[in-house]
């Protein structure tokens, strides 16, 4: 049995550069029961074949956002000529033929829309093959749209090593027993039905396995020499309970040990010939002293690695400690800080002491560390003093903070503000997606506060108000600001650039003029 897994294409706002670490894992593990495994990186390859040419792509994936028009061509038999040439182009990336199962891991909604548009495609091509859906997004909202998947054959929900060998192992019987399949979603008699059986989460011990994935396609040049990037998990699971998050199915925390961590980063090291590394953990933080032992291993073990944490919460943090990670080889962390207001901190759950975390931020920076923070504008309840607050957080703190990335408050489907909204005192809960390709979010009004409309001003004034305050006192000493506008820095920070071909030239002019070295949080629009 032949098995193809895929990471799915998506627009130009979902970050990329990495190889996909949840394939790779998958791979891995199917590869070490001798299974005949292939994998690649679709959104990588749409993304070289468009790199050459801005103005006129060579494969138009902005169409695609008309999600209606999305969903016409997938439920309603209305074909669109374009679509099918875009993914016919797509689909002519790789090879599918005489493979058994498909497998789309999908991580967005973009990645959900691209998988179902490339299964559909994929079917008329190859009547017999099976598709498998998986990935955290699907995980997260099946029970939305899970009606509707109906040109699926079979959908992982959570880890999927196990599930997907023994989905494997099925085929050989003459009557496959599914429902003894933990985590699976399967067909009986046209419907889908979830397996009963539940799988016990834990770190996968399995090292992940790149090859097959295209790996020309991720080199950095790194002191002179072409690298990549290697993503790596050292824990599942947050500590965390933040009540905006989404990721409440995975309720413990399972952390991989020092040794078995330190062995498997060195072996990818020489792999790969790399010393890049990211850590994708939900908190990195998570102990001092789990932090403080992992970081002498890698010193006494002389990995000679660089790293960066994309999330880890500023606390527990000493002076002694990010001295030893950046003698580890920790180039950058970014903190989970959200806010500058203790009220706000306090509805959110973060457990965030502002005065450690300027602390952290500063031993961090002087240890040689470059921070990132990030913070949440518009939240439920936030008012302008709200908002001061956290324009004083970032003018204390702006010489030891690199880069800040906004996210706008977004009520989201299973966040603990959702499914207690009561609680938390808002009303009108709507939602706000027209189809299950759009952004799952919803509307609401504030019990004791503003009204929906109203909210939707605020949170563009909030956002307005804290990108001035960065550019004023976080840029004013670089020489970007000589060159570039206030006007045309805030439409770099929005998702609209993404969408406009001009901007997009305009910010490659700036990259390759300063070589990337100011826009480390979207240079990966290359």
């Amino acid at each position: 049995m032949k098995i193809k897994l895929i990471r799915p294409p998506a627009f130009d706002d979902t970050p990329g550069g990495i190889p996909p670490l949840g394939i790779a894992t998958l791979t891995a593990f199917l590869r070490g029961k001798k299974l005949i495994v292939d994998q690649d990186d679709l959104l990588e390859k749409v993304r070289v074949e468009n790199r050459e040419n801005i103005l006129f792509p060579k494969i138009n994936l902005e169409q695609f956002r008309d999600t209606k028009k999305v969903s016409s061509h997938l439920f309603n038999n209305k074909k669109t000529k374009k679509f099918d040439i875009a993914l016919e182009k797509i689909l002519d990336l790789t090879c599918f033929k005489n493979f058994d199962i498909v497998g789309f891991s999908i991580h967005s909604p973009a990645e959900f829309l691209f998988s179902c548009l490339l299964t559909k495609k994929l079917k008329e091509i190859y009547s017999n093959v099976y598709v498998v859906f998986g990935g955290p997004y699907l995980t997260a909202h099946i029970d939305l749209f899970l009606k509707k998947l109906f040109f699926v054959d079979f959908i992982i929900l959570g880890d999927g090593e196990i599930p997907f060998y023994r989905l494997c192992c099925s085929f050989k019987k003459e009557k496959p027993k599914f429902e003894k399949i933990p985590c699976l979603v399967y067909k009986k008699d046209g419907c889908f039905i979830k397996s009963d059986i539940k799988l016990k989460i834990t770190c996968s011990s399995i090292i992940p396995d790149f090859n097959g994935l295209p790996l020309e396609a991720y080199h950095i040049l790194k002191d002179g020499k072409w690298q990549i990037m290697l993503p790596y998990q050292i824990s599942k699971g947050c500590n965390n309970r933040c009540t905006f998050c989404t990721h409440n199915f995975q309720k413990e925390r399972y952390v991989k040990p020092i040794k078995k961590v330190t062995s498997d980063i060195k072996y990818l090291s020489d792999k790969y010939n790399t010393s890049l590394f990211v850590f994708n953990d939900s908190d990195l933080n998570i102990s001092h002293e789990y932090l403080e032992n992992l970081t002498e291993s890698f010193i006494k073990h002389k990995l000679n690695i660089e790293w960066i944490s994309l999330f880890i919460s500023p606390k527990n943090l000493d002076k002694n400690l990010l001295s030893k990670l950046k003698r580890s080889g920790c180039f950058m962390l970014k903190f989970g800080i959200e806010s500058g207001s203790k009220e706000i901190l306090k509805t959110m759950n973060k457990n965030i002491a502002l005065k450690e975390a300027s602390k952290i931020l500063k031993d961090s920076y002087n240890a040689g560390i470059k921070n990132d923070v990030l913070l949440i504008y518009g939240f439920i309840y936030e008012n302008m003093n709200d908002v001061e607050e956290t324009q004083k957080f970032i003018i204390k703190n702006s010489k030891y903070i690199n880069s800040i990335i906004y996210s706008k408050f977004r009520l989201s489907y299973n966040s603990q503000i959702l499914n207690n909204f009561s609680f938390f005192k808002i009303k009108n809960v709507t939602p706000l997606y027209e189809d299950m390709f759009s952004l799952i979010e919803y509307k609401f009004d504030e019990t004791n506060g503003l009204n929906w409309s109203v909210k939707q001003k605020f949170q563009k004034k909030a956002f307005s108000l804290l990108l001035k305050t960065e550019y004023k006192y976080m840029i004013k000493n670089e020489k970007r600001k000589k060159v570039m506008p206030y006007f045309l820095y805030f439409l770099f920070q929005t998702k609209d650039f993404y969408r406009n071909k001009f901007l997009k030239i305009v910010y490659k002019f700036y990259t390759n003029f300063y070589k990337k070295k100011y826009y480390p949080e979207i240079c990966w629009l290359k």
